[in-house]
């Protein structure tokens, strides 16, 4: 009687499936990593919820600085594109700053301080 005889194909995906096996089994013993807490965020929202002012000079006073003149690092923008809106449009969640999307990118949009979002008449 012959007796089958497996590939080198074969031979490499069974080799290789052992050693997934091995090291899948290592790595689920590992505790999941806790996220550490965030001393910038955390001054910012004593500054917002509680009028707690932040240390001059560190991360969260340049956070609160950037914040009071519209701008920031980088932008975040939520979208809120009305469906009678020409363009779609957002507001940064940093810095409250208006932005347009044009060419591909979000930039900060040119908008008159006195328009509203009921009024406006575009």
């Amino acid at each position: 009687m012959a007796t089958h005889r497996p590939s080198p194909a074969q031979r490499a995906k069974a080799a290789i499936a052992r050693i997934r096996r091995r090291y899948t089994h290592r790595a689920s013993r590992r505790p999941p990593e806790q996220p550490r807490p965030n001393p910038v965020r955390i001054a910012v929202l004593e500054h917002d919820l509680l009028g707690i002012p932040p240390q001059p000079g560190t991360a969260a006073a340049l956070a609160i600085a950037l914040r009071r003149v519209a701008t920031c690092i980088e932008h975040q923008p939520v979208d809120v594109t009305a469906l009678t809106d020409p363009a779609p449009n957002a507001v940064c969640s940093g810095c409250g700053q208006h932005l347009l999307h044009t060419d591909g990118q979000w930039r900060p949009a040119a908008i008159p301080a006195s328009s509203t979002r009921t009024g406006d008449s575009r």
